[in-house]
């Protein structure tokens, strides 16, 4: 059975005080919340959730140095990778950036660049379309309203990834739902190929 290795979301910031603004302005509750991405490790084994720094204030290089800490534990062409949001597209970019392709690759609801997205994009996170890469076991997954990442982002990956599966999951906003079936299904799947 194949391990899968989960890159969590975060939140870019160009400056201090847009943070510290943020930061003021942020609402709290008492209230668990329970989310697709909260349940991981009930639902898959082998699953390992990597903390990455500072995901309210992230930076891609950051993400990288504790990333490769994890890669040098695994087999990337026998492990899965997961990626929510900036966690998507952290694993896309980094694996197009240092041309490994790993066993599998699934981003839910990641942006591609900072074109249309709600929040910013910056800390050295995004793509730029370059040579398409035909990697095998590449999945997206794109929400039909999600008020963060636009849909039109769909068409960036698919055409930097055209043998890509893309899924569109119907109203889920940016992915907030208590279960992902398709997606626990998906993984299920790839581990035990």
């Amino acid at each position: 059975m194949r391990r899968v290795l989960y890159v969590h979301g975060g939140t870019t910031y160009s400056s201090r005080e847009q943070f510290f603004s943020d930061l003021q302005n942020w609402e709290v509750s008492l209230e668990p919340t329970v989310n697709w991405n909260h349940t991981l490790e009930r639902d898959i084994s082998l699953l390992t959730k990597i903390d990455m720094p500072l995901k309210q204030d992230a930076r891609y290089e950051e993400w990288k140095v504790l990333f490769e800490k994890y890669l040098s534990l695994v087999d990337v062409n026998n492990t899965i990778f997961l990626g929510y949001s900036l966690g998507g597209v952290f694993l896309t970019q980094y694996f197009l950036e240092t041309k490994q392709e790993p066993y599998a690759l699934l981003a839910v609801a990641p942006p591609f660049d900072k074109r249309d997205v709600q929040e910013e994009l910056v800390g050295g996170f995004g793509m730029q379309l370059q040579e398409p890469a035909s990697w095998k076991n590449v999945t997206f997954y794109f929400s039909s309203d999600d008020p963060v990442i636009p849909l039109s982002h769909k068409e960036l990956f698919a055409k930097q990834f055209p043998t890509a599966t893309i899924k569109i999951v119907e109203n889920v906003g940016h992915f907030r739902m208590e279960r992902f079936k398709e997606l626990l299904r998906d993984i299920k799947t790839l581990q035990n190929q």
